[in-house]
């Protein structure tokens, strides 16, 4: 992963804001979607439970991000 995304920047930030950077978006999801499942999980939702509520929660994220 490139230096730039491994930290919380303006530039990741703003690279979010482009649908077209699959950088950003795979960088993003890699970093949250783990913390998400594992909060989820110790709330004691089960693992495809987890998993669900992750990919709502980082599509919600980046969609009211982008909506300002």
């Amino acid at each position: 992963m490139d230096a730039a995304l491994s930290v919380t920047t303006t530039v990741f930030l703003e690279g979010l804001l482009d649908p077209n950077n699959e950088q950003i978006w795979l960088a993003f999801d890699g970093r949250y979607r783990p913390i998400i499942i594992a909060v989820a999980r110790r709330l004691g939702l089960r693992p495809e439970d987890a998993e669900d509520v992750a990919q709502q929660t980082l599509l919600l994220v980046v969609r009211d991000y982008r909506a300002g």
